[in-house]
């Protein structure tokens, strides 16, 4: 416990907690992200330059005193000038160079990622624009398995065939096949592998994202891996072919893939394999059905060994051994489907649902290969030196035991990276276990921190746009955590830990001598106390390793995630189960299935035991309604950067940090607690002014508009939504930009109408927000999405309260949001012209106009009611369609903005063009999602409504 404490004390702040080269390094990492998030980046870079400067000055000598001899010829003046010179030379010396080094590593670092980022701004093909199929032929550069049974190849070199010309396209190319088409009876995919050629026909679309102010750009993550288009496919459609030989490489890992699938799948010898496993049949010849599970039974008539079985009990214990069997098969995200996960990187046969659990249970981080599996392959390697030094003790004089198991580690750090398939992931955990070995080769102290400085340097150095994936961010992120924070709260976890042991032990002496023990049952009792001991510090060690890691990654976790799980303690006992037990057990089924099939399918079933349970407990806690996200509040860069520096200084103070440095840390906990606060108070000070905002938000094809008022009073009108598997709106669009520096509380939840593309992205706010009302038109949603609505009114307990026209919906302070239509006796109206269409009021001043997707009839109808429409602001009917075209709804409202909610190139080509027309026409200026992304009107006051987009308005 000593050396924890020694080492928490070790690094001085300052400084001397970083070198001089990790200072320049965190210049040049802030000039990579000065290109995206510049004020974060110009703060990164301000504290590095000023903790540089000031280890530069502290480790100048101080010049030595300047005096002239009595008996110099020179003038006094020039011998006092010369001191001067020579004092400013010495005060220059340790400022201006290091101020110079760290202006030139920002600006190579803003360089760098200028050049490496890819120009997506030219003009469209006239095909893409067009929505035309054409004929995609392109060479497979990756391929990498998704969830739910769907591939996603990456193509290079990729030319369209439009029938009349050929037209290459710039960039690469990323193609998700949903469901590609099964072959055999295994229920296995057939993959092209890197170098074959693929032509299909589709429509091509640029990559792009839902552009919301803090949110996530998926279309500015594959640009930055330099994939510029998309097209999708399902099953064997689109006059698909696929040519070549995949490279070398390649075909080995298939090779050892395959043989795997082979084992895990139906195999039409898999009843006398598994009958054999039910002991019913010769174990010679289990072995060689099971070497032969893809060619059949060696009987000719393919009965097997249970042919010979004397009566029909044998079979009924066959088949239930098939059953076990079948068990083993990777299909709806049952136990078996994490075999291929942990060994290959593929998730190819995981739900969407059960990694939803997954995530929900804090554990989703298990299952994608990164360095904690790489963690085990080094950790097998330190045991494999200290059973080789247990066996030749003298080997240790040639050779210490931390090189040692460097040497072991390698080969099976690189072979893992081999298996699954080189993914980014697993080259840059690769990459910082190789630093840490070299440095612990040449006997250098803080691994962990210089190791990981070196790893992301030489990332960025080889990828500056690397630095904003955010699976690097978090391994990078948890190693620091661990570096800073397991020092200080290791000490005091095995402190617990001892306590508690201590306190066991003497309760287990004093039982012992009372009931006068034998010699047998005390040795046997101390060593079972000395079990349990070694037990609960390997569990105090983890504790304190989860929590440091917990700590340091909260505030990227919020951010990107927007949700906590008060379940992170189970990585306290699914990780060294997943390490110890699960991992390793597989990994010999891969070594087996080689060679013996029904032996591997053993490892195979005896690692998939804990995982059974694993999956059968969240799915208990999900039917008790105990696995639920705790949404939370994305927080502002200053509150992270606040927490930050709030924990690092808290982290020296009380880890034993030199008295000298006692006041500079003490400064540096309040200031971390002033930014930590600054965010949460200025927005408490912006919501009491007299502002209201209007964001209409950019959920694809669809609608979803979020009204904000004084006091933090916010109306969410219709939520998006696109009713395809795995993809909710709600959860990846509407909540992280409704949670972006505000609380997940809404006051009133509106929905228009119950299509899809307007109620399906509701559900998550209102099954996890904290809502006060939920208003709807009265419709009946579809099957599916009232299954869903049930759940969220069983699960939250807020039931749809069905308004019409004359209700106010709410009244505070001047404003107030009334409904316009539909009217109470509505009669046979569509759901289209039966929508709630809203207006949005202040001091009977029309603000603005939602009017959800009222087509010509229900437009007509509200015109004949003589209600008052005028607003400044009219989001049009039916997303811009030309169905909804009136133009004496514009002479009514005589609005100053339109706006339309659309998708990107969407097949509907809304906004129409008749719409359009009429709108330039009558002098309306249109702001829609497909063109600008998200819109925001804002009204200060009594003043003009001022307009702000993500995308600038040509």
């Amino acid at each position: 416990m000593r050396r924890f404490s020694e080492y928490s004390k070790a690094p001085a702040m300052s400084g001397a907690f970083l070198l001089p080269w990790q200072w320049l390094a965190l210049c040049w990492f802030a000039g990579i992200w000065s290109t995206r998030h510049p004020l974060p980046a110009v703060a990164v870079a301000l504290a590095a330059t000023g903790m540089y400067l000031r280890w530069s000055v502290q480790g100048a000598s101080a010049p030595a005193a300047v005096t002239a001899a009595p008996d110099s010829a020179e003038p006094v003046s020039l011998q006092i000038s010369q001191g001067y010179a020579y004092r400013l030379a010495a005060w220059a010396r340790p400022v201006l160079l290091p101020l110079l080094l760290t202006l030139l590593a920002v600006a190579a670092g803003y360089g760098a990622a200028v050049l490496r980022t890819t120009d997506a701004s030219g003009l469209l093909p006239a095909f893409v624009e067009g929505r035309k199929p054409v004929v995609v032929t392109g060479t497979v550069q990756a391929v990498e398995p998704a969830l739910n049974n769907r591939l996603q190849i990456i193509l290079d070199d990729v030319w369209c065939d439009t029938g009349d010309q050929q037209v290459p396209l710039a960039g690469r190319m990323v193609w998700t096949w949903d469901s590609p088409e099964q072959v055999g009876g295994m229920g296995e995919a057939a993959r092209p592998g890197p170098g074959q050629q693929v032509s299909l026909r589709q429509r091509v679309k640029p990559v792009r994202g839902f552009l919301n102010e803090g949110t996530w750009d998926s279309g500015q993550y594959w640009r930055d891996k330099g994939v510029l288009w998309r097209v999708w496919t399902r099953g064997k459609k689109n006059d698909l072919r696929i040519s070549g030989v995949p490279s070398r490489i390649w075909q080995w890992r298939e090779a050892v893939r395959t043989q795997m699938m082979g084992v895990l799948a139906p195999v039409q010898d898999a009843l006398r394999v598994t009958a054999v496993q039910a002991g019913l049949g010769d174990a010679a010849d289990s072995a060689a059905a099971g070497s032969r599970s893809k060619a059949g039974s060696d009987n000719e008539d393919g009965t097997g060994d249970t042919a010979d079985t004397a009566d029909g009990g044998a079979e009924e214990q066959a088949g239930v051994a098939m059953d076990s069997w079948r068990t083993l098969v990777p299909e709806k995200g049952n136990p078996a489907s994490v075999i291929p996960a942990l060994l290959f990187g593929d998730r190819f046969y995981l739900t969407y649902e059960r990694m939803d659990q997954l995530s929900l249970a804090a554990v989703s981080h298990s299952l994608a290969l990164s360095g904690m599996h790489l963690g085990v392959m080094a950790g097998s390697g330190w045991c494999f030196a200290w059973l080789a030094g247990w066996l030749w003790p003298a080997l240790y004089l040639r050779l210490p035991r931390p090189k040692l198991a460097v040497l072991f580690a390698a080969p099976l750090v690189a072979g893992y990276v081999w298996l699954g398939g080189g993914s980014p992931s697993l080259l840059r955990a690769a990459l910082m276990f190789a630093c840490w070995g070299v440095l612990l080769w040449r006997n250098r102290p803080r691994v962990l921190l210089d190791g990981v400085f070196i790893a992301v340097m030489l990332i960025s150095l080889w990828d500056p746009l690397a630095l904003f994936d955010l699976r690097l961010q978090l391994s990078a992120l948890a190693v620091l955590s661990l570096a800073l924070f397991l020092p200080v709260l290791l000490p005091v976890a095995l402190d617990c830990a001892e306590w508690l042991c201590g306190k066991r032990k003497g309760s287990a002496d004093a039982a012992g001598d009372a009931e006068e023990n034998t010699a047998a049952g005390f040795r046997l009792s101390r060593l079972a106390s000395s079990l349990a001991s070694h037990v609960c510090r390997g569990a105090a060690g983890l504790l304190a390793a989860n929590l440091s890691i917990q700590l340091g990654m909260l505030p990227v976790v919020l951010w990107n995630f927007n949700t906590t799980s008060s379940w992170f303690l189970l990585n306290l006992l699914w990780l060294p189960v997943l390490g110890f037990w699960v991992l390793p057990l597989c990994l010999a089924g891969l070594a087996f299935s080689v060679f013996w099939a029904s032996a591997a399918a053993l490892w195979f079933q005896a690692a998939l035991l804990p995982v059974s349970w694993l999956f059968g407990g969240l799915d208990w806690l999900q039917q008790a309604g105990w696995l639920i996200p705790h949404v939370a509040m994305r927080p502002h860069w200053l509150s992270m950067a606040g927490y930050w520096m709030l924990l690092v200084c808290c982290a020296f103070r009380f880890g034993g940090v030199a008295a000298r440095h006692a006041r500079m840390l003490r400064g540096g906990m309040a200031a971390g607690a002033v930014l930590l606060l600054l965010a949460p108070v200025g927005r408490m000070v912006t919501g009491m002014q007299d502002v209201v905002t209007l964001t209409l938000l950019d959920v694809g094809q669809g609608q979803s508009v979020l009204i904000t008022l004084p006091h933090e009073q916010r109306i969410l009108v219709d939520g998006g939504g696109f009713g395809l598997a795995g993809f909710d709106t709600g959860k990846s669009i509407v909540t992280p930009a409704l949670t972006w520096h505000m609380p997940p509380s809404l006051a009133l939840v509106a929905n228009t109408h119950p299509d899809t593309d307007h109620l399906q992205g509701l559900f998550y706010p209102l099954r996890y927000f904290d809502v006060d009302r939920f208003v709807v038109n009265g419709d009946k949603p579809s099957r599916s999405n009232a299954a869903r609505l049930r759940e969220v009114e069983k699960g939250a307990g807020v039931k749809p309260e069905t308004v019409a026209a004359g209700d106010v919906l709410f009244e505070h302070e001047g404003l107030r949001l009334e409904v316009l239509h539909p009217p109470r006796d509505r009669g046979r109206a569509s759901s289209n012209n039966a929508a709630l269409v809203l207006r949005l009021v202040r001091n009977g001043h029309g603000l603005a106009l939602l009017m959800g997707d009222l087509e010509k009839e229900g437009i007509n109808a509200l015109l004949a009611s003589g209600r008052d429409l005028s607003a400044e602001v009219l989001v049009l009917p039916h997303h811009g369609a030309k169905s909804s075209l009136v133009p004496r709804l514009y002479d009514a409202v005589r609005p100053q903005i339109a706006l339309a909610g659309t998708g990107y190139l969407n097949h509907w080509k809304f906004p129409s063009q008749a719409v359009r027309d009429e709108l330039v026409k009558q002098g309306i200026p249109l702001y829609h999602t497909a063109e600008h992304g998200q819109v925001r009107i804002v009204w200060r006051g009594d003043g003009a409504p001022q307009v702000s987009t993500f995308l600038p308005a040509p």
